[in-house]
């Protein structure tokens, strides 16, 4: 959270937002392609795709992106 801060400073929500998700896409590949393989995809339903896609829009960028938005406009409390 310290080093958010800082860099908060010097660059847009927005931009951190998208760094943290593509470090975060970058650490997590490999472990996705390894079971890519395994997965039954007759078996996942369009419900169950557009889930996932809620979650990852709604949830994963949408509180990354307002958690950095507060770092970078709120001050912080003593």
């Amino acid at each position: 959270m310290v080093l958010t801060r800082d860099v908060s400073k010097k660059l847009s929500p927005f931009y951190i937002t998208a760094f943290q998700i593509f470090l975060g896409t970058l650490f997590f590949l490999p472990f996705f392609l390894a079971d890519l393989p395994k997965v039954d995809w007759p078996g996942v339903s369009l419900r169950s795709a557009g889930g996932v896609l809620y979650n990852v829009l709604g949830g994963t960028l949408g509180g990354f992106l307002c958690y950095n938005f507060a770092l970078t406009h709120l001050k912080a409390s003593t």
